[in-house]
């Protein structure tokens, strides 16, 4: 059930599938394929203290996110998220059971029925 939602959403470009090394570039790109107008820009990467993090920009405000942590892209989808919410969208996504990200451009009236069927805000 949840393969033909993700399926009809990527068909309706209402979704993103991103590899498990994906980066947060990648992200903000396959972003840009579903919502040209949304303000997003990669940033690449940086050093800080040892640790190495990705990030991006939404209109003026930068992020960064720990490429070593292993829910990096959920972390990324959350920051989204925030800047979505007086869009009436959401991006949602759920255990997929593969190493693949999916996630799922919903509106926010569609909400409970996607959660319903096991979907979740990252």
């Amino acid at each position: 059930m949840q393969q033909d939602i993700i399926d009809q959403a990527l068909a309706d470009k209402k979704a993103i599938v991103l590899d498990w090394r994906a980066s947060v570039e990648d992200a903000v790109f396959n972003i840009k394929g579903i919502m040209p107008d949304f303000d997003i820009v990669g940033l690449g990467e940086k050093q800080t203290a040892g640790d190495w993090e990705e990030g991006f920009r939404i209109g003026d405000e930068e992020h960064w996110v720990k490429t070593e942590v292993e829910d990096m892209m959920n972390k990324t989808f959350k920051v989204i998220n925030d800047y979505l919410k007086n869009s009436n969208q959401t991006f949602l996504t759920t255990n997929s059971g593969d190493d693949n990200h999916y996630y799922v451009l919903v509106s926010d009236d569609s909400l409970a029925k996607f959660e319903d069927l096991g979907f979740f805000r990252p």
